[in-house]
């Protein structure tokens, strides 16, 4: 990392499990990701206490036990506090958008879960920009929001491209694109329809959701595969409304993501993509 950390210190809440869903669809859709890493795994902005990445620490260990995990922190005492839980293979580093890597280092994946919440849309840009400049191609950042709980959560998984800055750190293209955009709820306490996750879009999609808009209407369509669902154990509802969207929607089919509670829709096509291309 070059220079002071770039961005701002977070509010810090967090608490144990409250990205188990972010981490649970890392393990059972980008298992393979996982197994290849190409660099350390940088979780970026863990708030208070570091609990949720040594617990991503522990879980990436179990697809690829010779991964490398680091906890990033702007706060200088969180970050400080944070080196008690340093293990062989797990450490912690002050740091801010521009991560924190050794010479010639670049990030294999990059987690920045409830950090941009705190930014204006204006901002999410150049944030997004500056932690490309430390991703390997090819790597993944999994970047959103989730309530106090971990119990509704909804995230964008970009893709590092192969892009370089120009000098001056502008950029020719841009250098993450759009792959996924993943909802993840607990099935034993999701009764509310996907309405619910709402209030928990990226910052470029919570804005734009207004009555009769292209978002609007995925909402609309998801919410009344729920409800024709109406009456079938909780599991069974939640699967039968994923695969009626993905009947309009490009999404990740497979049983093992769909039955944990997660739907993953694609961003090149559908909904989704009318809906960033009406927001662009």
């Amino acid at each position: 990392m070059a220079g002071k950390p770039a961005g701002q210190v977070t509010r810090g809440k967090t608490a144990p499990n409250r990205l188990r869903l972010v981490d649970t669809w890392l393990l059972v859709a980008e298992r393979a990701r996982l197994r290849a890493l190409a660099g350390p795994v940088e979780d970026l902005g863990f708030g208070e206490t570091p609990v949720t990445t040594v617990e991503l620490f522990e879980r990436v260990r179990a697809a690829n036990p010779g991964a490398e995990v680091v906890g990033v922190e702007i706060d200088p005492e969180r970050a400080e506090r944070a080196r008690a839980w340093e293990r062989a293979g797990l450490r912690f580093a002050r740091g801010g958008f521009n991560l924190p890597l050794g010479e010639g280092e670049r990030a294999g994946l990059v987690r920045a879960f409830n950090v941009l919440r705190q930014y204006s849309e204006a901002e999410v840009r150049a944030a997004l920009e500056t932690v490309a400049l430390g991703m390997a191609p090819g790597a993944l950042l999994i970047e959103g929001t989730c309530d106090p709980w971990g119990r509704l959560a909804c995230w964008w998984a970009w893709e590092r491209s192969d892009a370089l800055p120009r000098p001056g750190g502008r950029w020719e293209e841009a250098p993450l694109r759009r792959r996924l955009l993943v909802f993840g709820q607990r099935l034993r306490f999701f009764a509310e329809g996907p309405r619910a996750f709402q209030p928990y879009l990226p910052k470029e999609l919570i804005h734009h959701a207004e009555p009769g808009g292209v978002l609007d209407g995925f909402f609309a369509a998801w919410e009344r595969a729920w409800l024709a669902a109406a009456g079938r154990p909780p599991a069974e509802r939640w699967r039968a409304s994923v695969l009626a969207m993905a009947e309009v929607c490009p999404a990740d089919r497979r049983r093992r993501v769909i039955d944990r509670g997660l739907a993953a829709f694609g961003c090149d096509a559908g909904p989704i993509a009318e809906a960033l291309a009406a927001v662009s």
